[in-house]
């Protein structure tokens, strides 16, 4: 299994995903999906569960 490597515009995002809604944009296979996926929609829902409890 392919190991994640961080992006450096994860913290950015993760900032910006507290106010607001964030548009990723970008070429084919660059990584796009694999960035929400595994990189913001983890810490976004976890912080989203721990206000609803």
């Amino acid at each position: 299994m392919v190991k994640y490597i961080p992006r450096y515009l994860e913290r950015g995002i993760k900032e910006d995903l507290q106010k607001k809604m964030v548009f990723i944009a970008g070429p084919r296979q660059c990584g796009k999906t694999t960035l929400a996926k595994n990189g913001i929609l983890v810490t976004t829902a976890e912080k989203f569960l721990e206000k609803l409890s």
